[in-house]
């Protein structure tokens, strides 16, 4: 009957999140490109950009307590641009970043370029925000050095209809990439291969892709494949024959109109 039971730290977070605003306080964007404090709520429109700060500029939370804190706002549907403006470099540190169905743009992530991040998914993101503008607020730093990278369900496609698939091909370092339900294409799907070298894990469910030839670039690092909802997909048995290590593969069709 204990075996649900919150820890201490995790109520504390939650006691944080569903009193957000005793803790930090909202300015706004003047004219002249500066921030302010909002003194009242005479002086609030919907139209002026604002953010939020700790209330305690010189507090700082540690990485676990920092990541912990995100993913309560996330879980509890608070994450925006403004909240997601707490997360400074100054007051707290971001390693794994893990955001899904938030209503963020590219300006409210461009907090991200304030940390280190090794791991970072973006699920579903709303705004319309694609994956390159994600990439772009990403520092020098985090695209030389990401571990892993999820991006399942989101777009590389602009509002202007332009793609950037090919600037994925940034993240050098990667192990792990999620591109499942996207607009991921044969060419761009043939680069990653060839030039993601250390590629352990992949997922392209439900993508465009037709030929699973490319694999085989990766022959010598693949350890876990997903290919759902591929119908169209050709040289199965064929590639998989040459991916000696490959552990886990799934291969499940969830989407009948695949």
């Amino acid at each position: 009957m204990f075996e649900n039971l919150n820890t201490l730290e995790d109520l504390c977070l939650d006691t944080i999140c569903d009193n957000i605003l005793t803790y930090i306080e909202t300015q706004i964007k003047t004219r002249d490109g500066d921030w302010k404090k909002l003194a009242s709520l005479d002086d609030y429109d919907d139209e002026i950009e604002k953010r939020y700060v700790l209330r305690d500029p010189d507090i700082f939370l540690i990485n676990e307590i920092s990541e912990k804190l995100l993913k309560k706002l996330v879980e509890k549907g608070l994450l925006c641009d403004a909240t997601l403006s707490i997360f400074t470099g100054r007051n707290t540190k971001l390693k794994h970043v893990k955001l899904k169905n938030c209503k963020v743009s590219k300006k409210g992530l461009n907090i991200l370029k304030q940390h280190k991040i090794v791991d970072l998914e973006c699920i579903s993101l709303k705004n319309n925000v694609n994956i390159s503008q994600i990439l772009d607020c990403l520092n020098e730093w985090s695209v030389r050095n990401m571990i892993s990278a999820n991006f399942s369900k989101c777009s590389f496609i602009d509002m202007y209809r332009h793609s950037y698939m090919v600037e994925i091909t940034n993240l050098k370092n990667l192990r792990s990439l999620n591109l499942s339900y996207t607009e991921l294409n044969q060419t761009i799907f043939k680069i990653i291969c060839d030039d993601l070298k250390h590629l352990e894990k992949l997922d392209v469910s439900g993508t465009l892709i037709v030929d699973l030839r490319p694999l085989t670039m990766l022959s010598s690092t693949l350890i876990s494949l997903s290919l759902c909802d591929l119908p169209r997909a050709e040289y199965l048995l064929p590639t998989l024959e040459q991916l000696k290590l490959l552990r886990y593969l799934d291969i499940s069709f969830f989407n009948e109109k695949a």
